[in-house]
């Protein structure tokens, strides 16, 4: 039956661009580049039917539940950029990343939310079923609002500061981060190996996630590392901003990490 649906959806689609048969481009008109473009998930179902309620419950799930974990990095960014004891110059840098980034795909996920949330249209009817697309959000948005991805610090910005050691106030924010970033791993993966998922605008977002933020954890580690003392001597707070309900992302606080 899957092999007939994508056999039927293919015979449909004619696509210059290269795209996949699960999806459709719309381009702008006026337009050299698919900058703003309006990405469609398409499917095949009965004549009375409409797009899987799971399909768009888990759009909707997990574009509020990152939204809310985001609002968290950025809390904990902007405290440490506001608490007189964090300055170290390499977790500013960090901290202002992680605002500027996680800013931006907040933005997003709340662009593809009212996006998964409004009606499919029916691209032919075939009788005994229907096509029928749904927008899953718009790719380009990084161009159209003219944002620039801000590269966190890398091991260059630790090569100049040799003697730079972290403070305990350094510990507390990179270990709460590091737990968040897992947090954010851990849905992400959960979320592209979800069946039911299909948004590849969210698939895409998600496997940015999952590098950036596994990196950040790495390099977080370095800083953690600087720590003169017991680094699992550092407190941190029980309950982490963006994680209520998650527990700590499975990270022990005894760890080293």
């Amino acid at each position: 039956m899957k092999m007939l649906r994508t056999a039927l959806i293919a015979s449909v689609l004619v696509a210059p661009s290269g795209a996949s048969f699960a999806i459709e481009y719309e381009h702008d008109e006026g337009t050299e580049a698919h900058v703003p473009t309006v990405v469609h998930d398409l499917a095949l179902v009965g004549p009375e039917e409409t797009v899987d309620p799971r399909t768009i419950r888990a759009d909707l799930d997990y574009a509020a539940g990152m939204q809310r974990h985001h609002e968290g990095a950025l809390t904990m960014s902007r405290d440490y950029l506001d608490d007189p004891r964090g300055t170290n110059p390499v977790l500013r840098k960090m901290a202002r990343g992680i605002i500027a980034n996680q800013r931006f795909e907040i933005a997003v996920l709340d662009v593809i939310q009212r996006h998964a949330a409004t009606e499919p249209d029916t691209v032919v009817d075939l009788g005994f079923a229907r096509i029928v697309r749904r927008a899953a959000g718009i790719d380009g948005l990084e161009h159209e609002w003219g944002v620039l991805k801000r590269e966190p610090p890398g091991f260059v910005d630790l090569a100049l500061a040799p003697g730079l050691q972290s403070s305990e106030r350094d510990v507390k924010f990179a270990r709460e981060m590091m737990i968040h970033h897992q947090g954010a791993l851990e849905m992400a993966s959960r979320y592209n190996a979800d069946p039911q998922a299909t948004n590849l605008i969210l698939r895409r977002l998600n496997l940015d996630i999952l590098v950036d933020q596994s990196y950040e954890i790495g390099f977080l580690q370095q800083i953690v590392d600087r720590f003169p003392g017991d680094p699992a001597a550092v407190e941190i707070d029980d309950q982490i901003p963006g994680m209520e309900g998650m527990g700590h992302g499975g990270m022990d606080h005894g760890a080293g990490h």
